[in-house]
């Protein structure tokens, strides 16, 4: 019975376990700015089945997006064929003196995707001087804080660069008792960036973290110094 209802749907006999309810729910969003947002998303028990996502800024439904796209370190990752990822441009950009939160869910089933919601901050029309430090660079996170000595309690968005290259971004917005006691802002500014799959770089000492609005560069950790 399964195999004639996934026949219908156009999914090969090979296919035909896809038919089954949805499972665990991985993915994350990799890149995120005021028109496109992109990342993947993948069932493990559907690893064939390419997933429907609802998109929210601000509780609002904005979009719809196919996670068909292949991506060949999704792939060597073990994720189905590599046929997981999405790529969605706003039908409308989001106004950038605000900022905004992201939600995306599985439609299926209202299941959210991994690490949303997802603060887009507002870029300031002068950003202030850049504080911070990067406390951990390994193979499988980068993690620190960050703020704007003029507004340190509003999160701002970091980029993440390997050897030149733009591998994500993530915002300084976690709270850290530590950073609140010595004065940093209401401490919400820390951040971790984990890597995705087959993501992670080549020498975890050469990762930089800077501030997209304006590419300022947080000081390396001093393992990476020692290592420079």
């Amino acid at each position: 019975m399964r195999r004639r209802i996934a026949a219908r749907a156009g999914l090969s006999a090979d296919h035909a376990d896809d038919a089954l309810e949805p499972g665990p729910l991985e993915g994350r969003i990799d890149l995120l700015d005021h028109t496109t947002i992109a990342g993947w998303a993948f069932d493990v028990t559907r690893p064939h089945t390419p997933l429907r996502l609802e998109i929210l800024v601000d509780n609002v439904v904005v979009g719809e997006t196919l996670a068909n796209l292949h991506r060949d370190d999704l792939r060597q990752a073990g994720k189905g064929e590599g046929r997981c990822a999405f790529r969605h441009h706003l039908a409308h950009p989001l106004t950038s003196n605000v900022p905004h939160a992201v939600r995306m869910f599985r439609i299926d089933d209202q299941t959210e995707l991994l690490e949303t919601p997802l603060l887009l901050d507002a870029d300031p029309a002068q950003p202030g001087p850049l504080d911070g430090r990067i406390d951990v660079s390994d193979d499988n996170c980068v993690a620190g804080w960050a703020l704007d000595i003029l507004r340190p309690n509003i999160p701002i968005r970091l980029e993440i660069v390997a050897e030149g290259k733009l591998i994500g971004q993530t915002m300084a917005g976690c709270y850290r008792p530590d950073l609140e006691q010595a004065g940093l802002g209401n401490g919400r500014c820390s951040f971790m960036f984990r890597y995705g799959p087959g993501g992670a770089p080549c020498d975890p000492h050469l990762v930089q973290v800077r501030r997209a609005s304006d590419q300022a560069t947080l000081p390396m950790h001093r393992e990476q110094q020692a290592a420079a």
